[in-house]
């Protein structure tokens, strides 16, 4: 057996970089690799969220639940 070379990637495409949000906001990753996905983990500042363990990869983060006027950190892994 081949070892795997190629480590598996995620982006969060929405929303973008310091983009201002309220309410409800679907985050949603993009991923890739070649022996396939099993799941995503989302943090929001740093504490883990959500484990969504099928495609499309997308947390409906409820971001009137954190402090307001305070930039957060959203954050994903595989």
């Amino acid at each position: 057996i081949d070892p795997d070379l190629i480590p598996p990637m995620a982006s969060i495409f929405y929303p973008v970089s310091g983009q201002t949000i309220s309410g409800i906001v679907d985050i949603e990753v993009s991923t890739s690799d070649n022996n396939g996905i099993s799941h995503v983990i989302f943090f929001i500042d740093g504490n883990e969220s959500f484990i969504d363990e099928e495609p499309p990869y997308i947390y409906s983060w409820d971001s009137g639940l954190e402090s307001e006027d305070v930039e957060h950190t959203i954050a994903a892994q595989l």
